[in-house]
């Protein structure tokens, strides 16, 4: 599976959705608050800000996945958006912070109620998103808050999706974390066990990169189990 959405840039027209999505992204609280009080005048609702999206993600997802917790917080706390409201795939604003590495707009979420246990339309949970792409600490807390490692809703550990996606690092948290790596088909285990290799000796080897001869002994071993 690949890794979850990133949110590219738009391509904007100068509609409002594109408006709103673009301050969102940025972090730019003050056009964001702009375009919201346009929103709201005469009978209209403040809250219809969270109907603007683009690809079906809308403006708490995208400040969520850029870790912009000002924007969070004016979102959620003014006006009444839920870190578990769902966008494209069943993806949570809670989930999107998990890709942002920031651990403070995750915390913020977590506490306004994110779901830990909550998986999206491909079984991925906020702790998938993080390993994912690579949010070693943001899998940490995730990992202290009590979310099962070896949490699974039919499509892969997160442990998986760290090893298939070549995130080193937090395959290794995971290990550290006891995460099961018996559940894992062979091809899986042996992945996840190249890629504990690899970080080992890019932490260790003088030089940061994997030596000639041992890459490709690594790459034929993964050869030989994968066709037998």
């Amino acid at each position: 599976m690949e890794a979850p959405f990133i949110y590219r840039r738009p391509c904007g027209n100068g509609s409002t959705e594109d408006a709103a999505i673009m301050a969102a992204l940025e972090g730019d609280l003050g056009r964001l608050k702009g375009i919201v009080e346009r929103l709201g005048k005469g009978n209209g609702d403040r809250a219809a800000v969270f109907s603007l999206k683009k690809g079906g993600v809308g403006v708490l997802h995208c400040a969520a996945c850029a870790g912009h917790l000002e924007v969070c917080k004016y979102l959620v706390e003014e006006l009444g958006g839920d870190a578990n409201m769902t966008a494209a795939e069943g993806v949570t604003p809670f989930m999107t912070a998990a890709q942002s590495g920031d651990v403070s707009t995750v915390k913020y979420l977590l506490d306004r109620g994110g779901d830990i246990m909550k998986a999206d339309e491909k079984g991925r949970t906020v702790l998938h998103h993080a390993a994912c792409t690579g949010s070693t600490k943001v899998t940490e807390f995730l990992l202290s808050k009590g979310i099962p490692v070896d949490i699974d809703y039919g499509h892969g550990t997160a442990l998986h999706q760290a090893a298939v996606n070549e995130q080193d690092k937090t395959v290794k948290i995971l290990l550290d974390h006891h995460a099961n790596i018996d559940d894992l088909a062979v091809y899986d285990a042996i992945m996840v066990l190249y890629r504990v290799v690899q970080t080992i000796l890019f932490e260790y080897h003088v030089g940061c990169q994997t030596p000639p001869l041992v890459a490709s002994a690594l790459h034929s071993w993964v050869l030989f189990f994968t066709i037998h």
